[in-house]
């Protein structure tokens, strides 16, 4: 129950970092492989 709470209480950050993380994690990991490709 208090995992629970602490969820509700950043519920709205974590959407909005969520929202983050999918934007610019692929974009971060297309970097990385095509510098891996480079090297």
């Amino acid at each position: 129950m208090i995992l629970l709470k602490k969820i509700e209480a950043v519920g709205f950050i974590s959407l909005r970092i969520g929202f983050l993380y999918q934007v610019f994690f692929p974009l971060l990991q297309g970097v990385f492989t095509f510098g891996i490709c480079l090297l």
